[in-house]
């Protein structure tokens, strides 16, 4: 893919490698953990661009991160560095492409394994597959075992180190005790009042009465009432900001407004606040995260402030919240071009390949969602998954990730021969 115009590619490029490319916060002068944000209008190829991230992400052990992506751009030498692969974490959505990365289905270069994941007590409820030529529904090419988790602790004492972690977030979602304790923390802080023990007696104990000025709240408990699946995520970065390590690892999740919202009510705008007190540490933490959605506005206010790199597709409208000041130049981007910024410094074009011959994957029994067939065509999909219990046997994957392959830029764009082919 070619582009002709007054940006500069390098420039660009070098942001959108910036994006998956990390090195370890312990090196006093490596960066961390990176804060991405994707913002384009349908069929922009934000989920080609994603599964491309996750497929690449990796980080820096010997060497300068910049030196490398700057040879990498350069066509200079980059087999000095010593790159090893980024544990990635892919929140599965409907009608997504993850399955295009399992092993067997990934027809790319390079290519890492991956490991989904559903909540234990969705198993047979929760149904992955795709259509067929004749419009009906099969078992998920290479899907050949689902691993079960209990809570995010669980989750994250299993993921595959060095791999993609498919996640379907828990379809009956009540609030872990952990976040119940961070509601009561959050909104008794705001109140002024500190929690302590004989706070906590008194919320739990006093009968409810009308509150005055400076009175805390009656403590609510939370873990009762049934929330949206998706803030089952808040557990998510609460237990790798506490269990995982600090070994660099990179979230990505579509449509983010599902949980990380503009607007929001009650436990769910407390949870967000609490949230992005949590990103102020998650560079040092070497937790990376890409953000995408549709639009300015959808999103928090402080996601736009702590991303360090914007990434801007056809659709995007002007905003305060990047340095571009005409919506023409986002109107003239073709599919597989965006403009890459990072945060206060610069902006350039980037370009990246739309993947041909994916595979969309379809999940039957989503909350909220219409069954797509009934129970007896559900067992017989789901006869073709094996299903791995954890605490079946004990987690076989290494503690750290081997060595990759440096990269070479011809894997970021699909030749036009490889489309044809299709």
């Amino acid at each position: 893919m070619q582009y002709d115009g007054n940006l500069s590619v390098k420039i660009g490029m070098r942001n959108y490698l910036g994006s998956f490319i990390v090195d370890d916060a312990n090196d006093p002068d490596a960066q961390g953990g990176v804060q991405t944000l994707i913002i384009g209008q349908y069929g922009t190829g934000k989920s080609s661009l994603m599964v491309q991230m996750a497929q690449k992400s990796q980080y820096v052990v010997k060497g300068s991160k910049k030196r490398y992506i700057h040879n990498l751009i350069n066509g200079l030498p980059t087999t000095q560095y010593n790159c090893r692969s980024t544990t990635a974490i892919w929140r599965i959505r409907d009608a997504d492409l993850w399955a295009s990365m399992l092993p067997g289905n990934w027809k790319y270069p390079g290519g890492k394994k991956c490991r989904v994941f559903i909540h234990k007590g969705d198993i047979g409820r929760v149904t992955p597959f795709v259509m067929d030529g004749n419009r009906k529904p099969i078992a998920v090419p290479n899907l050949d075992e689902i691993w079960t988790y209990d809570t995010s602790d669980d989750l994250v004492d299993h993921l595959l180190i060095g791999g993609i972690n498919l996640v379907v977030e828990p379809q009956e979602y009540r609030l872990s005790a952990n976040l119940c304790d961070v509601l009561l923390k959050a909104r008794a802080e705001y109140v002024g009042k500190a929690v302590d023990e004989r706070t906590r007696d008194d919320l739990e104990d006093t009968p409810a009465r009308v509150r005055g000025r400076g009175r805390p709240l009656k403590k609510k408990d939370y873990s009762l009432y049934a929330v949206k699946p998706a803030v089952w995520w808040f557990d998510m970065f609460n237990s790798l900001m506490t269990r995982w390590g600090g070994l660099p690892v990179i979230i990505l999740s579509d449509e983010s407004d599902d949980y990380l919202a503009q607007l929001a009510s009650d436990s769910h705008f407390w949870l967000i606040s609490q949230w992005t007190s949590w990103a102020r540490d998650f560079r040092k933490l070497n937790i990376s995260m890409v953000n995408s959605c549709h639009g300015w506005g959808l999103l928090h206010d402080l996601i736009y402030k702590r991303s360090n790199i914007k990434l801007l597709m056809r659709g995007t409208k002007k905003s305060e919240n990047t340095q571009i000041h005409y919506t023409r130049m986002f109107s003239q981007l073709q599919t597989g071009s965006m403009i890459a910024e990072q945060t206060n410094v610069d902006f350039g074009i980037a370009v990246f390949g739309k993947l041909s011959g994916t595979v969309t994957v379809r999940i039957d029994g989503l909350s909220g969602s219409s069954r797509f067939f009934d129970e007896v065509t559900a067992k017989e999909i789901s006869s073709h998954y094996h299903i791995h219990r954890p605490e079946d046997t004990k987690s076989a994957e290494a503690t750290t990730p081997g060595p990759v392959e440096n990269l070479n830029m011809k894997e970021f764009v699909v030749s036009e021969e490889e489309e044809k082919e299709e």
